[in-house]
């Protein structure tokens, strides 16, 4: 249930208050990573902001280096990373612990689509 759901329970919209504050810490601080260090891998975070992504040679401009690797935990993102049989909704809980085998196959998945350690972190590699 969104929030423009109007037969939300007062338990209902506490019970989602956690989630929805940690979801909002997590987008700020990416986006301020992304905006103080260069951004080399990440997907779009909206429309209007995109992915500030930077193309070009590390610049001195920027303090690090940052790289947000972050699979969508979806239906969608799930099939995108050839795992249809693991289950969005048990993946997704913040305490999914029963999940961790699954949760393992997601990062090893992803991992391997996306992660370019010389594209995404040059000077280290």
């Amino acid at each position: 249930p969104g929030a423009a759901d109007p037969n939300r329970s007062l338990l209902g919209i506490a019970q989602s208050i956690a989630a929805e504050m940690m979801n909002g810490m997590a987008y700020d601080q990416d986006i301020n990573c992304r905006t103080v260090g260069r951004c080399t891998f990440g997907p779009v975070l909206d429309r209007e902001v995109g992915d500030l992504v930077h193309p070009a040679p590390l610049a001195r401009e920027r303090n690090f280096i940052y790289a947000r690797y972050d699979p969508e935990l979806t239906r969608a993102g799930l099939d995108d990373l050839d795992l249809a049989r693991v289950s969005p909704e048990a993946v997704s809980a913040l305490d999914s612990v029963a999940a961790v085998n699954d949760l393992l196959k997601i990062g090893r998945n992803y991992g391997a689509k996306y992660l370019d350690v010389k594209k995404h972190l040059a000077p280290f590699a």
